[in-house]
């Protein structure tokens, strides 16, 4: 079991007088926050004022730690504003939803918290970022056979419940076995959730649960209506499955843990999924792949942390990193070191046309990568700031 470890880092990147955002603790109005796992305690230390793509900067994580009050990793959530100066924190063993403002360095001031238990249902619900102002609690349980899906507002500026409903789901006609809702996004007040379903054991064709938004109501599936049905689910695992591009169509990534199909990304229009699209990325890259969610940064273009399956499993050193490009149907493996592994990944940060992600081997050292989204070279990024080695830990992301 690890325990998570975070704090603030800081990243100076070129901006004009008028991008410029004066608060001693930012640039460019990011305040970035590089969390770590450990089985024994939290240490992240960042700097202020520290440009994290510059490789002559080291990020010492094992000096004066802010400790996050989690339980353990895989029941503690966590979200930032979008500028960073503000973290909220699910203790998932507690049922506590915290909230700090931060104040640069290892410096997080505790403001309030929320127990969420009674209203869930549970201590540990998904946590779901919609934007600076709410996030949306989930909680799938199953009552006497029906599904039921407890579902949560939070109001992030005085941390309290919004709406509380409790939503009897639509009954699978296939008798497929509902076993998880996770992933979510807010478009044309609707919210859009991804499901994953079994029917015997095999993946079902895929499926996004819509409910009414902000009032959390009225569910309904869209199904698949592609001529050959894509298997697999599309909840997916802490990092996020679905992206909204500049156009205003949903893009979701397709889960598939076995060999029971490919890894695609599909598109969402007016509550349909789009026939004329399919992004197959096991095709594209040449391989069998598993990829949890993917993390997309602008103009069609996104990066999907993925398991090379031929190599090995989730937990073997067979990851990569692809670059896809949705408009121009390519996806392209990048030239990262070997030995990878981003199972334990959770969150990664666009800005201003560019993805930084921490790269590190457990309990070794590694570096803040920047990739340029602009770049369609397979060394289209650079190796910033140094991360010191996290004894008996790993970096899980940056926020």
């Amino acid at each position: 079991t690890y325990t998570l470890i975070g704090g603030s880092v800081l990243a100076m990147q070129s901006c004009t007088d008028d991008e410029y955002v004066d608060t001693a603790i930012q640039f460019n109005g990011k305040l970035f926050h590089t969390v770590a796992a450990t089985n024994s305690g939290a240490l992240t230390l960042g700097y202020d004022q520290v440009d994290i793509s510059d490789i002559n900067n080291t990020l010492p994580f094992n000096t004066n730690p802010f400790s996050l009050p989690s339980g353990d990793m895989t029941h503690t959530e966590i979200v930032t504003s979008a500028d960073g100066l503000k973290v909220y924190v699910l203790n998932g063993t507690n049922g506590n939803l915290f909230k700090y403002n931060a104040l640069g360095g290892q410096n997080y001031m505790f403001e309030r918290n929320l127990n969420i238990t009674y209203a869930l249902g549970t201590a540990h619900p998904n946590v779901i970022r919609i934007d600076d102002e709410y996030v949306l609690l989930t909680h799938l349980l199953n009552d006497a056979g029906q599904n039921k899906l407890r579902l949560a507002l939070v109001d992030l500026e005085n941390l309290s419940l919004f709406y509380n409903e409790e939503l009897e789901l639509p009954a699978d006609a296939s008798g497929a076995t509902l076993t998880e809702v996770n992933s979510a996004i807010v478009l044309n007040s609707k919210v859009y959730l991804g499901v994953k379903k079994t029917n015997g054991g095999t993946y079902s064709p895929i499926e996004t649960l819509v409910v009414d938004y902000p009032t959390l109501t009225n569910p309904r599936y869209i199904t698949s209506n592609y001529t050959q049905p894509i298997v697999g689910f599309t909840s997916g695992e802490y990092i996020p499955t679905m992206h909204i591009d500049e156009m205003y169509s949903i893009f979701q990534i397709v889960n598939v843990e076995e060999n029971q199909g490919e890894t695609h990304i599909v598109k969402i229009n007016e509550d349909i999924y789009n026939p004329s699209f399919n992004f197959n990325l096991d095709l594209l890259l040449g391989e069998p792949t598993y990829a949890k969610g993917w993390f997309y940064v602008g103009n069609g273009v996104g990066y999907v942390p993925y398991l090379r399956k031929n190599l090995g499993t989730a937990d073997s050193n067979n990851w990569a990193l692809a670059r896809v490009d949705l408009y121009n149907h390519t996806a392209l493996q990048l030239n990262l070191p070997g030995n990878l592994n981003f199972n334990n990944c959770r969150q990664a940060v666009a800005k201003d046309g560019k993805l930084y992600l921490p790269i590190a081997l457990p309990g070794q050292p590694g570096n803040i990568y920047v990739f340029d989204a602009t770049n369609p070279s397979p060394v289209g990024f650079i190796a910033g700031a140094n991360l010191e080695a996290v004894s008996g830990g790993t970096y899980i992301g940056i926020y």
